[in-house]
């Protein structure tokens, strides 16, 4: 596409008139809107904006304000800002474009898109009477386009819109749309291939959603059967692979169908529910191994972790009718291996993902073979594909025995019994892990002598959070959430928590909460946070993963003490990236929108004279000087800006300076880039300021960049909940770097920092907002530095502090994945 352009704009460049260089013009704008959507489909959202804003502008200029091309713009601007959660925008474009697509010899197709965009944009905003208006006219709009005819895409909205009114007491309207599709596939597809099982599976959790239980069976055994006569059909492998990765989730609508039938649901039947749903997991695990499908990711991880939630809700129920701690151990298991199996499924399908310390020739070996194997499906070669199969075990094999450190990341095991667990945890440590198991939650509380699991209340978790996370919130209401969040989530706990240090592992939306602002004793002032909150009375810190939960490495000598990346994005070097000379289309408008960061220089300044280290300041802090620069470090500080993206966390990233030299060059570290950085480092904090929306799922965010940062070399991490405030984060730091300084470990440094800042500031500063946001993963331990040394500028690093306050992991409304 890139070739395609340049093609067109040295035609309209070119000296010579030509008769169809106005024609050109009318090609060129829609080739930009084409990358755009091809880095869209990547999930680099950030790119794709920037590719559709561009279009749009031009198109602005050379165009009349009735082309088509302006509302096409709209809806393709209104679909990217929809699909990073910034409603605000979203809407009124997708509106706008709507309009306009509607009208006299307008467009049915963009008209159709733009009123599915408004019904999901609803649907994810909870206003359901919106999203069914929408619904019915994108039905209406589609109707009319394709003329009594369907494609894929068609066919996957009529799915999607019927399992929304399924959802929402609407009943009848599910069922003749579901019938709708059912029918004309029927029709149309006497063969044997996927589309009669999807619509099968479709009937069946339309039936189910609507409380139409034995009909909801009825309709999974008849998808099933579907899958069976194409698996054995021997006719086609593609189907045959692509549907045994749906297969699971014919095999869990027919496990929920039955679990609602059954009246006496005792552990016989309970085990039997549970191996049928085990080895629909199975088949999950071993296609994601080796087989990736970008297009169809999301949905899988979507089905895979509605399958482990009813497993896990399984496992709790055989464990009460048992007292068998072994349900335990395998609810832990399945909750963390959905977790692995997420990231997973990001790192297979981006195949420029590399690993330090890994020889090219592996990461050569592995894509040759996952090519054979997709080519082998494609070209429907049986004998290949089995082949393939048995070549990727033997990779994985060798991968094992020669790598195991990364074979374990990427597709080991990670199952460790609790009781293995137990004996390795520190004396005078408890760790509280949260589990969502279904609607339910449990705590489950671990210390060297056992495990106790303690059911909570979830009803208003939600909107709890929700609101203390709402900007603008009244203190009154913000104090009395934060009490009543106590109340829900940490009073019932009490009794077994005998320690003061806790490591909480979240689940969920509570990847979203800071424990520490949770209110003990009601208070009517945020002087209260001072003594009667959490951080007043626990040393808290957090991981992502109760299964790597372990000490630090006993080699804790770093070459240096403290790097610092601060790109501070001040008017001159934004100017001098101006001066480049560069392409407009390919300006970085976003770049040039950065606010600068004073406080952070001010902070990294600080810290490098009191701890002796190495600073990369303005236009030195450039990705490349990052890749060479880190790395045998004990402290590495980056303070930049950060930008969220709301469904692949992997394009998430690091904004560093504008390399004058290469300024077309990327100056983004992505999240995905930082497994192929070497950042061994007693702790890494982040604190850079958030430019993008938030709307990871929840959790992911975290949990997607503590992943990184360990296998990365990274013990622990600083990072933020949520966009903090630059000049208290500073104050904070620079508290925190002196108690480490002192021999504090990491985890009561950082909770007497933030005592020594609410004792040290007062009014509205005393908010959760400006103090709460950030929290330590991982190891706890104290930083062993050097002695002093007083490097300055491009040297090596110290101790490695990546403060993330600007990626900051607030909840998402709910999603729809389509």
């Amino acid at each position: 596409m890139r070739t395609c352009i340049s093609n067109i704009e040295a035609f309209l460049n070119s000296a010579e008139p030509h008769p169809k260089k106005k024609t050109a013009r009318t090609f060129l704008y829609p080739a930009i809107d084409n990358l755009g959507g091809i880095y869209k489909e990547m999930g680099n959202y950030t790119q794709a904006k920037e590719l559709r804003q561009y279009s749009f502008r031009q198109k602005k200029i050379h165009f009349d304000a009735a082309s088509p091309e302006i509302f096409k713009s709209e809806i393709f601007l209104g679909e990217i800002y929809n699909d990073m959660n910034d409603y605000a925008r979203a809407e009124p474009l997708l509106k706008e474009g709507l309009a306009k697509a509607t009208k006299e010899n307008g467009d049915a197709f963009m008209a159709g898109d733009a009123a599915y965009g408004l019904a999901l944009l609803f649907e994810k905003t909870g206003k359901k009477d919106e999203a069914a208006f929408y619904y019915a006219k994108t039905d209406s709009l589609y109707s009319s386009a394709y003329q009594g005819e369907y494609d894929n895409i068609y066919l996957e909205f009529i799915r999607n819109a019927s399992l929304f009114y399924a959802s929402n007491q609407r009943r009848k309207e599910a069922l003749v749309l579901a019938f709708r599709n059912y029918n004309y596939v029927k029709k149309k597809e006497p063969s044997r291939t996927l589309l009669p099982f999807y619509e099968a599976l479709n009937l069946s959790e339309v039936y189910y959603r609507s409380g139409m239980y034995a009909e909801a069976k009825n309709r999974s055994d008849e998808a099933l059967n579907e899958v069976n006569t194409v698996m054995h059909s021997g006719t086609n492998l593609a189907d045959s692979v692509r549907i045994e990765i749906k297969k699971p989730k014919a095999i869990l609508m027919r496990a929920k169908a039955d679990y609602m039938l059954q009246q006496n649901r005792d552990s016989i039947f309970l085990k039997s529910v549970l191996l049928s749903l085990n080895q629909a997991a199975q088949i999950l695990e071993r296609r994601n191994a080796f087989l990736n499908d970008p297009e169809n990711s999301g949905l899988m991880m979507a089905d895979h972790e509605e399958l482990l939630n009813f497993i896990k809700e399984i496992e709790i129920e055989l464990f009460k009718l048992t007292a068998n701690q072994k349900y335990i151990d395998e609810l832990l298991s399945v909750h963390e291996s959905g977790m692995y199996h997420r990231i997973r499924s990001r790192l297979n399908n981006n195949e420029t993902v590399r690993f330090a310390g890994i020889p090219e020739t592996v990461h050569a070996r592995e894509a040759s073979i996952r090519k054979k194997i997709a080519d082998a499906v494609k070209d429907d070669q049986v004998e290949a594909y089995l082949a393939g199969q048995k070549t990727w075990d033997s990779f994985l094999e060798d991968t094992r025995q020669l790598y195991p450190a990364y074979y374990n990341m990427r597709f080991g095991s990670i199952f460790k019994p609790v009781t293995e667990l137990m004996h390795k945890l520190p004396a005078n440590t408890q760790v509280v892990r949260y589990v969502f198991a279904g609607t339910k939650l449990y705590a489950l509380v671990i210390d060297q002598h056992g495990s106790s699991l303690i059911p909570l209340d979830s009803r208003e978790i939600e909107t709890a959070i929700e609101n203390v996370n709402e900007p603008g919130i009244p203190q009154s209401e913000l104090l009395q959430t934060l009490h009543k969040l106590y109340t829900i989530l940490w009073k019932p706990l009490e009794k077994k928590l005998t320690q003061k240090k806790i490591i909480i592992i979240p689940d969920r939306i509570l990847f979203n909460l800071s424990f520490e602002s949770l209110l003990a004793v009601p208070t009517t002032s945020f002087t209260g946070f001072a003594s009667n909150s959490l951080l007043s009375k626990y040393t808290l810190a957090y991981h992502y993963s109760l299964f790597l939960l372990q000490s630090p490495s006993a080699d804790i000598s770093f070459k240096n003490n403290y790097i610092a990346f601060a790109p501070v994005f001040t008017d001159e070097i934004k100017k001098e990236y101006l001066g480049q000379h560069i392409d407009t289309m390919y300006i970085d408008n976003g770049y040039l929108s950065l606010l600068p960061l004073p406080f952070t220089l001010r902070l990294v300044n600080k810290t490098s004279n009191l701890l002796g280290g190495t600073t990369f300041l303005m236009n030195q802090s450039t990705l490349p000087a990052f890749k060479q620069y880190t790395g045998n470090a004990s402290i590495l500080h980056i303070g930049t800006h950060a930008e969220a993206n709301n469904q692949f966390p992997e394009f998430s990233r690091l904004i560093f300076a504008k390399d004058t030299k290469h300024p077309l060059d990327t100056n983004s570290l992505f999240l995905f880039d930082i497994y192929n950085c070497s950042l061994r480092s007693a702790l890494t904090v982040l604190t850079a300021c958030e430019t993008g929306k938030p709307g990871f799922k929840d959790g992911e965010g975290m949990i997607s960049l503590g992943h990184a940062f360990n296998f990365a070399g990274s013990e622990s991490i600083l990072t933020s909940l949520w966009k903090i405030d630059e000049q208290s984060s500073t104050m904070i730091l620079e508290k925190f770097y002196e108690l480490l300084e002192n021999g504090s470990p990491k985890d009561e440094a950082l909770q007497q920092a933030k005592l020594y800042y609410l004792a040290h500031t007062n009014g509205r500063m005393l908010a959760p907002q400006y103090w709460a946001g950030m929290v330590l993963i991982g190891d706890r331990g104290p930083v062993h530095l050097n002695k002093k040394s007083n490097w300055k500028m491009i040297a090596g690093g110290s101790f490695v502090v990546l403060v993330i306050a600007g990626v900051y992991f607030r909840r998402k409304k709910k999603e729809k994945i389509t």
